[in-house]
């Protein structure tokens, strides 16, 4: 069997600054190398060291049966031993070999070929006395990433190799327990022979246990045997004097006193004890810390990443915001560059692109004569509340209109009615920090901002011009309109390939040409199918499925992406208005959002009459429905629920009266009403009454949610349609 190196590191417990200078010194003298050695994997110790856990855990089970006391470091593992098996488990789990090898190794020093960050948890854990919170935790990367930058795997993984670490702690206290039951129950036999002068048949510790008896050290340790039976024998008081003589004359030959090796010992317990309540503490702790916002904190490439030019980075969920990083950690292991680096270059593209893009569109407004401002005015919408300035530029605006001369401007403060020169630079910064501005309108030719996202050097087509640059010579990419045209002609080909061989077996067999060119006709089709199945089978084995960036909505959906949920259903009856606005008031407590509103679009059933009966019920109980939900959940900005209801046209086909092109012309009909296409085509419609009443604009809705009557809608799941369809909407085009 392969033999495996053991890291234990002992250490002195450090106070914080004497522990962040050591962390720092030693970051100072690591020197690395790109794999950590076979032989260092600790899956093996650690397993190991659970089955010496558990074997001291049979051994405190069966000393309780016998009545022999626990050390109190040892009620712990009695109280916490099914947290130990699960982080054991957890460990074996996400650890494999290919995983370890793959982290950063010394290459010098005591622990050359352990992975990088494997001994710094070590170091850590033995120099705090296994005490670990994420305040702490973070502090101390931080300190050692002053002198030597850790990779972003290495963070994101140092809760699993403290636990390891810890594992090897347990194990370490755990042979003290063991030694220390051990003499007990030595005592306990030596107690029942010759103090209660029991018969041997009589003896209830007849014998030693089969367990291992010389534990590294720990098996012939005597302040254990000689604390315990010093208390037992005390005990027994008269009867057991001549005893404890005969105990302090073999202490007194050890150069010491019976007084003092209890002192000793009961120390020991209480440093053991604890440990060991920190070590199992500890491992309690670090299963509830968020690492991922340690990896934020102290990331070096989360940090550059946030300056993102146009800051959509940071506004970003956070599983796109690790498929950015991710992108960055494969690029690095493909070029061997550093992941800060790649980062910085990203970072440099992305500004660069948006400078370019800020100075092009300064030029072209300064290039514009007086005459020509009313094409291109500058609108400075002041909110004094939030004190921002938000720059927009629009056609044939003929209210407040400024020269753009130079690179300073003038503005209106309605607020004091001071005039105040800014930078006109520094405010179109603020204003997309801000999200007022989705793009730049400049003689109507829309400039994305993409270029300026540091996620297009990553993911997009800028990918190319990121490696050019870190590799110093042009690399360049198949197109995508390359790369669909050899997937189609394959599976032409392919298809062609298997035709003509079954055509020819046909011909083989049948010697008859006509009815085999017929058969390679007929088949060629199902044979395509065949191909098309197996290529994208291949396919998902070989080609990984692209993740779609997203913005994060744990807030809520912000404005500009505002999303109406639709029922469309045709309605006959007022019980089934009631149902429906019911599943709609659920549906809005399911997904509580700013800028989520939900509409029943009542259709009119097909009949042989414009107008029927239950009409005026049906429109009647759905005004009062939408009335007390409204009510109910009130928003400022636009009521939260309402309800359309259409007329009936006559259909020339069915000879009746029914709602234009039913369901997907209603559908259609209100996109185009929502997007101001066309006036209010509707019977009822709650949503003009309300733009009467409040004499204010419809909000722009940008997302529209259709559900069948039948669907639910459950929890968060428009925040998270929202958010999939709304992917960068404000900045970025990325594919």
């Amino acid at each position: 069997m392969k033999e495996y190196r053991v890291l234990n590191i002992n250490g002195a417990v450090l106070n914080k600054n004497q522990l962040e200078n050591y962390l720092q010194k030693i970051a100072s003298d690591h020197i690395l190398k790109s794999k950590s050695d076979k032989n260092t994997y600790p899956i093996p110790r650690v397993k190991e060291n659970y089955d010496f856990i558990n074997m001291v855990y049979v051994l405190l089970n069966d000393h309780l049966k016998n009545d022999i006391p626990i050390h109190p470091a040892g009620e712990w593992i009695l109280d916490n031993f099914y947290i130990i098996e699960k982080t054991v488990k957890t460990i074996i789990k996400d650890l494999s070999l290919k995983k370890y090898e793959n982290f950063l190794g010394i290459s010098n020093g005591n622990y050359k070929g352990f992975a990088r960050i494997y001994v710094l948890a070590s170091e850590i854990i033995a120099f705090t006395d296994s005490k670990i919170d994420g305040d702490i935790l973070s502090n101390l990367l931080k300190s050692y990433q002053n002198k030597n930058t850790l990779s972003m795997d290495e963070i994101w993984n140092i809760g699993l190799f403290l636990e390891i670490a810890l594992i090897e702690k347990i194990r370490v206290l755990c042979e003290k327990i063991y030694s220390s039951q051990i003499q007990k129950y030595k005592a306990e036999n030596i107690i029942e022979r010759l103090v209660e002068n029991k018969k041997q048949d009589m003896l209830k510790y007849k014998n030693l246990p089969s367990y291992k008896t010389k534990i590294l050290g720990y098996g012939e340790m005597k302040y254990p045997f000689i604390e315990y039976m010093s208390y037992r024998l005390k005990s027994y008081g008269k009867q057991s004097y001549c005893f404890i003589k005969v105990l302090e004359n073999q202490v007194d030959m050890m150069g010491t006193n019976l007084s003092e090796v209890i002192k000793k010992e009961h120390f020991d317990i209480a440093v053991k004890k604890v440990s060991m309540g920190n070590a199992i503490t500890s491992i309690n702790t670090i299963i509830r810390i968020n690492f991922l916002e340690i990896f934020e904190e102290i990331n070096g490439v989360e940090e550059i990443l946030k300056k993102d030019p146009i800051e959509v980075y940071e506004n970003m969920d956070y599983k796109t915001k690790i498929f950015y990083r991710n992108k960055i950690k494969d690029i690095s292991k493909k070029t061997k560059v550093s992941e800060i680096y790649i980062a910085k270059k990203c970072l440099e593209l992305a500004q660069n692109s948006y400078d370019e893009l800020i100075h092009e569109k300064e030029n072209k407004a300064n290039g514009n004569s007086f005459d020509n401002i009313e094409n291109l005015s500058l609108q400075v919408n002041e909110n004094i509340n939030n004190k921002y300035v938000n720059f927009e530029y629009i056609d044939n605006v003929n209210n407040e209109q400024f020269a753009i001369q130079g690179i300073n401007e003038k503005y209106f403060d309605k607020k004091n009615n001071d005039v105040k020169d800014l930078d006109r630079t520094r405010l179109q910064k603020q204003a997309i920090s801000e999200k007022k501005i989705d793009i730049i309108k400049d003689n109507n030719n829309v400039i994305n901002l993409k270029k300026s996202h540091i996620g297009y050097y990553l993911i997009d087509d800028g990918k190319q011009e990121l490696l050019s640059n870190l590799l110093n010579k042009k690399i360049k990419f198949t197109s995508y309109e390359k790369k669909s045209k050899i997937y189609i002609c394959s599976i032409c080909i392919f298809s062609l390939i298997f035709t003509v061989i079954l055509s020819w077996f046909l011909y083989y067999q049948t010697k008859n040409m006509s009815i085999s060119v017929i058969f390679g006709l007929l088949c060629f089709v199902p044979v395509q199918t065949v191909v098309v199945q197996i290529m994208q089978y291949l396919l998902s084995k070989f080609v990984s499925p692209k993740m779609i960036p997203k913005l994060d909505f744990t807030n809520g959906i912000p404005k500009e992406s505002s999303t109406m949920v639709i029922i469309p259903t045709i309605i006959k009856s007022k019980d089934k208005v009631e149902e429906l606005m019911k599943k709609l008031e659920v549906y809005y407590l399911a997904n509580k959002s700013d800028n989520l509103y939900f509409t029943l679009l009542g259709d009119c059933s097909s009949s042989n009459k414009e107008v029927e009966s239950f009409d005026d019920i049906v429109v009647k109980s759905a005004i009062n429905m939408v009335n007390y939900l409204n009510e109910k959940y009130k928003d400022e900005s636009f009521q939260k629920f309402n309800f359309i209801y259409r007329n009936r046209l006559w259909n020339e086909s069915e000879a009746k009266f029914l709602g234009w092109e039913r369901k997907r012309g209603f559908i259609n009909q209100f996109n185009s009403y929502i997007l101001g296409k066309t006036k209010n085509p509707f019977k009822v419609n709650t949503i003009e009454d309300w733009k009467k009443d409040s004499k204010c604009k419809l909000p722009k809705i940008r997302y529209i949610i259709t559900l069948d009557s039948d669907t639910d809608l459950v929890l968060n799941s428009a925040l998270e349609l929202s958010r999939s369809n709304g992917t960068c909407t404000k900045f970025t085009n990325i594919k």
